[in-house]
Order: C-alpha cells, then structure tokens, then sequence
C-alpha cells in the first residue's frame, strides 16, 4: 500500500463497542487519575485533571452518548487530544478502558457511518473500519469533543455525583 492511501488510527474501547480516532489527532495517552468534578458542568464531562499543570476536562464517551456510565477500573485511560477552536488551542481527554491499540488502515476500507443501528448519531462519526471479526467505529473528534454540543447536554447534569472533598473541592464518586 503507498502511504498516501493509509490511515494511522489509535483504536480503543469504552463499554462493549470498539473506536477509533485518528492518531494524528491524539496528544498523548495517560493513566487513570483523580479527577474533579466541578458544579454546573455537563454530565458527559466526568471531572478534570492536572496534565503537567494543564487543567484538562474529562469526557465519559458512555455518558456523551447517552449509553451509561464508564467502570473506573485499575485499566481505565484518558486520551489526550488538543483541539482549537477560534486559534485558541486547549486539550480535552476521553475515558478508555484500555490504552489502545495504533494500526494502519487503508483508506478505502474506511466506509461511511450507518444511517441507522449505531448505537450513536452518525453525526459524531467519521466512518467506520472493519478490523477482523469487529466493526470499528471511527469518531468524529471535532464534533464529540465541540464544548458547544458538550453544553447542549447540560440538561443531563449528574448532581449525584458530586462529593464535597478535603480542602473545599468538589471530587468525583467513582
């Protein structure tokens, strides 16, 4: 295959489904940390974490999607991306059960999303990959990560979360 036809994508899994983002589009992948959680934020937003003294916002796909919840367990990630938005550059991460696997795709196996039976709106995807006996869906990062449609979902706030912490901050129940 020549390179201009091949796609590097980071896959990686949250609940039961497989996805995909271009790796070009991912700033690193890090180890579970605390997080905080903090009043009036939209229940997709999980809590913040301190990045190197970056305060980076925490996205639970499965809440984002309306699909549940994300387990914090001992192989849970975040996935570092840096996005820009009017020239202003800022990170975000997602939730991984795992830290993810980088393959090479040929651009023609990449097909476009289902109109119907995702368990997601076909807006927040790129396309999808058939990677062995799976189908692998490939995001749409700008349009998951917008703070805009992060914000639409306000109405979903998820008070019951929030614990008050040591020293006044508000932490995630995990």
């Amino acid at each position: 295959m020549s390179k201009d036809l091949d796609r590097v994508i980071l896959r990686f899994r949250f609940g039961v489904s497989a996805y995909a983002v271009p790796i070009e589009r991912v700033q690193e992948v890090v180890q579970q940390q605390e997080l905080t959680r903090v009043p009036s934020m939209p229940a997709a937003i999980r809590g913040l974490m301190n990045l190197r003294g970056n305060v980076v916002p925490v996205i639970d796909l499965l809440r984002r999607f309306d699909l549940g919840e994300s387990a914090m367990a001992g192989e849970t990630c975040a996935i570092v991306f840096q996005m820009e938005d009017e020239g202003r550059k800022s990170l975000m991460a997602v939730l991984s059960d795992s830290s993810g696997e980088v393959l090479t795709v040929a651009k023609s196996d990449i097909h476009p999303p289902p109109e119907f039976g995702a368990d997601i709106d076909i807006e927040y995807l790129a396309g999808m990959v058939r990677l062995g006996d799976e189908y692998v869906l490939l995001l749409n990062v700008d349009r998951v990560l917008s703070a805009e449609e992060l914000m639409r979902t306000r109405e979903g706030l998820a008070v019951r979360d929030y614990v008050p912490a040591e020293g006044g901050g508000i932490t995630v129940q995990g």
